[in-house]
């Protein structure tokens, strides 16, 4: 009843809010006044301008002083333009701050003097130089170069699996390259000149990788799968093949996939008979010939115990352990950089350390996740393994800061929280409003629950779930979707006209962002339209190809001094091979810009004019621009999305488990999406395996309202798309009939019932 009468009276008051008409729903946010406020703001929704509508209410119709208000946002700029926007040339003295500016603040008042605050890359180079030194250091090395031979990409099969069973099933259907034989190549390449001269040595399962790397890193040779010296052919079994030979010991390895009471659970029955039978028949081979066979099985792999057994096994019979110098090896694969994903793994950590120390955490990551490792075998080593690896980098780190007098963003929120809970100085806020909330940390949350508790304060939380990309920052996206968890009984109001882009812009992005169940659900509408908005541009062998055709259609539509952001994964995307991935005809130039910022501008020589502006999607929030190019859509590793920066290990540290694959890196293609004023060009692979598997899901969620070559179509009748990646699936013949196969196998192993189709839903 009140929010309706004080609509009525506030018409020609929200008419005029710097020059512009609130819509009602932004006028709602502007006049609820309850304890805790959450406003979901879509893109291009008006954000800023209801956070002026908001504070101008407070202090014009509710009287409240305008130093009773605290205005926070996260970044610099963001701070001064809300200050400009918010005062609209009047002498308003509303508090607002950074979190980075507010948390110095508060610690300077609590203890008298300023902080020494670490500067924003010395993590990441603390990272860089642990690695850099970790040479001398052979477990330190055997750890990492395992971690990324076997580890460093989780197979998407793996992510899909409900129990232990499932991933036994599927190991046996993969294969895994061992420490030795991504060593010798790496090793090859530099002493004689690339030219590679070992076998690819792979293994069947990740227990079977374990052991062959334990093998290689104590110094015992091994070979893999030698033939058994004695004829063991007949019309049922094909030759036997031991897993594992030890020559200088005449030592046969099995190493059995079976439980602790001798059952085989991840197979069939009929299956389970068969291997056990072939269990019992190696037995009798090398009692009838007099050969040592040595035993390993899968249950010591889940009860922790496999490379200690392994050991205690070794050294009965009389193997020497000699440890082998990594030095050389480790020292190769740095200077030539040939650890793919590198950069994107120092990413990685720095991004654990930062949610692990804004949880308050202070001992060991490896001490501290001990008993809450994953139960999935493959993900609990790999869990267990980035832990090993991460474990010393934090200690190292955090005595660095204390042996060079510095705290660190994160320190500094808990400070921060810690003085105003100590209450020793005055404090007068009645409003707290948060600008870009759904980039929230535990630490900032922490210490937002402090300053209303001291102060009695009502808060204010403004932002989109949508387009919270910032977790390597500590964003946490759990403490937005569950804000009444957190901060108690709340109102949670929308606001879902946008004024940026097209309603087949909003309707195709925002199908594909709710996907991810844990978004919470807008119907953002916008009063605009522009037919297929969103359009594919397929190249044979180079992207510069469809940049070429991108660019000339967009000075045909736009002119020739159109704005149009060109929009990367990471800032490698524009010069990919060292040179402007546009190619012939255009060239870079990065322009210093006010508050020594750099630009980068792709130079076009037949159209001078146009203005390319090289942004990546972090960097380009908030912002838009007539058209956007988004670069690196292709399928792979570093690709968009990037396989590796969006990595489970991180749930540990997060107050939501989201588990949906690629969940971040689907927020940050959405904010890529939505930069334009009017369409989004995606330049990609003509062969459909190899695109990003983010493209074929936007065709098949609206393929009305996205422009794509033909034979790119996936809602034909007679198409199936992958329930793994949403790439095309095509009919494949097998030992029990036909049925659907990924097109993108073996790279990703989807199937589907032949009864199935193009929606996914069974024929009758």
């Amino acid at each position: 009843m009140f929010i309706e009468k004080e609509l009525e009276e506030t018409n020609e008051f929200f008419s005029n809010i710097e020059g512009k008409s609130l819509d009602v729903q932004q006028r709602t946010a502007a006049i609820t006044d309850e304890d805790n406020l959450l406003v979901v703001a879509g893109a291009g929704s008006g954000k800023t301008l209801t956070i002026c509508g908001k504070v101008r209410y407070l202090i014009e119709r509710k009287h409240i002083r305008p130093e009773e208000i605290l205005l926070i946002s996260y970044t610099k700029k963001a701070t001064e333009e809300l200050r400009n926007r918010v005062s609209g040339g009047r002498d308003v003295a509303v508090d607002t701050k950074t979190f980075h500016k507010l948390g110095l603040d508060l610690i300077t008042e609590s203890q008298g003097f300023r902080p020494n605050i670490a500067g924003e890359y010395f993590l990441q180079s603390h990272i860089q130089t642990y690695f850099a030194s970790l040479g001398n250091d052979p477990e330190g090395v055997a750890a990492l170069m395992t971690y990324f031979g076997s580890y460093i990409h989780i197979p998407e099969e793996f992510r899909t699996c409900a129990s232990p069973d499932d991933v036994a099933k599927l190991c046996q259907k993969l294969q895994f390259e061992t420490l030795r034989s991504a060593a010798s190549t790496y090793l090859e390449n530099i002493q004689r000149t690339r030219r590679i001269t070992h076998s690819f040595e792979q293994v069947k399962s990740f227990e079977e990788l374990a052991i062959a790397n334990y093998l290689y890193l104590n110094g015992i040779d091994y070979e893999y799968e030698r033939p058994y010296p004695y004829t063991t052919r007949n019309s049922e079994r094909k030759p036997y093949q031991p897993d594992f030979y030890l020559p200088e010991y005449d030592l046969y390895l099995e190493h059995f996939g079976i439980s602790a009471d001798g059952s085989v659970p991840w197979l069939p029955p009929e299956k389970a008979h068969e291997y056990l039978e072939g269990i019992t028949w190696k037995r009798s081979l090398h009692q009838i010939h007099g050969t040592t066979l040595l035993e390993t099985y899968s249950y010591y792999q889940k009860e922790g115990v496999l490379l200690s057994k392994l050991e205690e096994l070794l050294r009965s019979h009389g193997v020497i352990f000699r440890p082998r110098d990594l030095t050389s090896m480790y020292t190769a694969w740095m200077e030539q950089k040939y650890l793919s994903g590198y950069s994107d793994f120092v990413r990685l950590i720095a991004e654990f350390i930062t949610l692990y120390k804004s949880n308050g955490y202070t001992d060991l990551p490896s001490e501290v996740f001990s008993d809450n490792l994953p139960h999935n075998p493959y993900l609990r080593e790999r869990t267990r393994l980035f832990l090993e690896i991460v474990s010393p980098i934090f200690s190292g780190y955090q005595k660095k800061l204390q042996s060079t007098d510095q705290i660190d963003f994160s320190d500094m929120i808990h400070r921060a929280t810690d003085a105003v809970n100590r209450g020793s100085f005055f404090l007068r806020y009645r409003y707290i409003v948060v600008d870009e909330f759904q980039d929230i940390s535990v630490g900032r949350f922490q210490l937002i629950q402090a300053l209303r508790k001291r102060c009695n304060a009502k808060v204010v939380c403004v932002g989109d779930d949508w387009q919270s990309i910032f977790r390597f920052a500590g964003s946490d996206i759990g403490l937005f979707t569950n804000f009444e968890t957190y901060f108690g009984y709340s109102a949670v109001l929308r606001i879902e006209k946008t004024y940026r882009n097209s309603q087949e812009l909003v309707t195709t992005s925002g199908k594909f962002v709710m996907e991810n169940p844990k978004q919470l659900k807008k119907n953002l509408r916008s009063e605009v339209h522009n037919v297929q908005p969103v359009k594919v541009v397929p190249y044979k062998t180079s992207p510069a190809e469809a940049l070429k055709i991108i660019v000339e259609d967009i000075v045909a539509d736009f002119g020739d001094s159109a704005h149009v952001m060109v929009l990367g994964r990471t800032n490698y995307d524009i010069e990919p091979q060292g040179s402007c991935v546009f190619g012939e005809g255009f060239s870079l130039k990065k322009v210093r810009t006010a508050g020594s910022d750099t630009q980068t501008l792709v130079i076009s020589e037949k159209y001078p004019h146009l203005v390319l502006e090289f942004l990546t999607v972090h960097r380009s929030k908030g912002l838009e621009a007539d058209n956007v190019i988004i670069l690196n859509l292709e399928n792979r590793r570093l690709g968009f999305p990037n396989k590796i920066v969006d990595d489970p290990i991180l749930e540990l540290v997060l107050t939501q488990k989201d588990g949906y694959l690629y969940g971040e890196e689907r927020r940050l293609f959405y904010v890529a999406l939505t930069r334009t004023r009017n369409n989004v060009y995606l330049p990609v692979p003509q062969r459909k395996s190899l695109i990003s598997v983010f493209v074929p899901e936007l065709i098949h969620l609206d393929p009305e309202n996205v422009s794509y070559p033909t034979e790119y179509s996936l809602t034909k009748k007679d198409a199936v798309l992958c329930p793994k990646c949403g790439a095309e699936m095509v009919k494949r013949h097998g030992k029990y009939g036909w049925f659907y196969g990924c097109s993108r196998y073996p790279d990703c192993r989807g199937t589907r019932p032949i009864s199935y189709n193009d929606s996914g839903i069974k024929r009758t």
